[in-house]
């Protein structure tokens, strides 16, 4: 391999490198199916949130915003149903 190929390829290989840094890597630990679920809703939630944060700051409104903020509206309306509630921990105020 020349000199020219070696700096081609590591080049390409820092390219592919930054394009992944670029990408979500969401891991869940849950206990329970139930967990996992609940864990997952709430970060969709916040993605969602974000999402459509960005979009509105970019001026992109229409479909995707009457979908995220549907989608937002239904999350909250049923978070009784997928949070649980932990009575060990009080809550001040």
């Amino acid at each position: 391999m020349t000199a020219r190929q070696a700096t081609k390829t590591n080049l390409m290989q820092a390219t592919n490198l930054m394009s992944l840094t670029r990408q979500y890597l969401v891991y869940v630990r849950a206990d329970t199916l139930d967990q996992a679920a609940e864990e997952a809703l709430h970060l969709t939630y916040w993605f969602l949130t974000r999402a459509l944060q960005e979009h509105r700051s970019q001026g992109k409104n229409g479909d995707y915003e009457a979908f995220a903020v549907g989608v937002l509206a239904l999350l909250q309306q049923y978070r009784h149903v997928y949070t649980t509630v932990d009575t060990s921990v009080q809550e001040f105020g």
